[in-house]
C-alpha cells in the first residue's frame, strides 16, 4: 500500500491532537493548573515561539532526565543485574507473586527509574537520527511523541519514587532536588507536545 503525502499530513494532524489532549488530560487527572508552556495554544503560535520550541524542547528534556538520574540513590551493580534478570523473567512469564517479591525489593523503585531515564534520554537523542529514506520533520514528530508518552510514565514513577523516599529517615534527595525535578517534569511535557505541533506546521508549509 503506497502512502501518500496526504496520509502522511493526516498522521502527524493525529499526533500532534494526541500531544494536546496527552496534556490537558495529565493537567486534569492531577488537579493542577496547565504547566508553563502549556499555556501556549498548540497551532496558534507565532513562528519565532515555534522555531524556540523546536530548537529548545528536546535538549533541554535531555538535561532534565540526566539530572534526575543524577539524583536519585545509586543501584549497586549486583543489584542491578538481579533486578535486570528478575524483571526479564517476569516479562517472559508473568506473575503477580513474583512482581511483589521483585518491587518490594528497596533498589526496585530507584532501578525502575533509572532504567527508564536512561531509555528516554536514548529516545530523545535519536528524534534527530533519521533513517534512510524518511522524511526529517516527520520522523522528529513520530518520535517525540513516543518520547512524550515515555515521560507520562516516569512522571508517575518519579512521584511514587518520590513518596518512597521522603518517608526514609534521611531521605536521599533535598526537597529542593524533588520541587526541581517535578517542575521540570511537569514542563516536559506540554514542551514536547508543542515541539510535535510546530513541526508538524512545518511539514505543511
Amino acid at each position: 500500500m503506497k502512502i501518500t503525502a496526504s496520509d502522511e499530513e493526516s498522521d502527524m494532524r493525529q499526533l500532534a491532537a494526541a500531544a494536546a489532549l496527552l496534556i490537558l488530560l495529565s493537567a486534569r487527572s492531577a488537579g493542577a493548573a496547565p504547566p508553563i508552556a502549556a499555556t501556549y495554544e498548540l497551532g496558534a503560535m507565532d513562528e519565532k515561539t515555534c522555531a524556540a520550541f523546536r530548537r529548545d524542547a528536546v535538549p533541554q528534556s535531555v538535561n532534565t532526565a540526566q539530572f534526575i538520574d543524577a539524583h536519585i540513590e545509586p543501584v549497586s551493580a549486583a543489584e542491578e543485574v538481579y533486578l535486570t534478570a528478575a524483571n526479564s523473567a517476569f516479562r517472559l512469564s508473568p506473575n503477580p507473586g513474583r512482581f511483589s517479591l521483585l518491587a518490594s525489593r528497596p533498589a526496585f523503585s530507584a532501578w525502575q527509574l533509572h532504567t527508564s531515564l536512561k531509555s528516554l534520554v536514548q529516545s530523545l537523542k535519536a528524534i534527530d537520527v533519521v533513517p534512510p529514506g524518511e522524511n526529517l520533520e516527520a520522523h522528529r514528530a513520530k518520535s517525540a511523541t513516543f518520547a512524550l508518552l515515555a515521560v507520562e510514565q516516569i512522571t508517575a514513577m518519579f512521584d511514587a519514587y518520590a513518596r518512597y523516599d521522603s518517608a526514609r529517615k534521611p531521605p536521599f534527595m533535598t526537597e529542593a532536588t524533588v520541587e526541581t525535578a517535578s517542575v521540570s517534569l511537569a514542563n516536559m511535557e506540554p514542551a514536547l507536545a508543542l515541539f510535535v505541533s510546530c513541526t508538524v506546521d512545518a511539514i505543511k508549509k
